[in-house]
């Protein structure tokens, strides 16, 4: 499923950095935080950091920074009091590829907008 939504972004020509865990994703943005405008990020990942807990991170070091979650699992259950709106910064899986493109061009243009 990641290299299939990689490859979706890439040919509407956005760089994509792509991150296994949180812990990589983290090791990601150390590198290249002046480059990164919006993370997409699965609530539920490996290695011991969530989706929600890497937002947070990243939004404490960059303040407007877009983060758009995706998660196959109830959002309710895993927000824990953080606001998510379908279509908006949370999108189910499975999605579809024009609904990806969709709320990362929305949320890029709320950035510059």
């Amino acid at each position: 499923m990641r290299h299939l939504t990689r490859t979706v972004i890439q040919r509407r020509g956005y760089r994509v950095f792509e991150a296994r865990s949180g812990v990589e994703g983290l090791s990601i943005w150390a590198e290249h935080a002046p480059e990164i405008s919006l993370v997409l990020t699965d609530m539920v990942m490996p290695g011991g950091i969530s989706g929600r807990q890497l937002g947070d991170q990243l939004r404490m070091e960059k303040s407007d920074l877009k983060v758009v979650y995706t998660s196959g699992h109830c959002p309710d259950g895993l927000s824990q009091g953080l606001k998510l709106n379908e279509g908006i910064n949370f999108l189910a899986k499975p999605y579809r590829s024009d609904k990806l493109l969709d709320i990362i061009r929305r949320a890029l243009d709320e950035i510059s907008g």
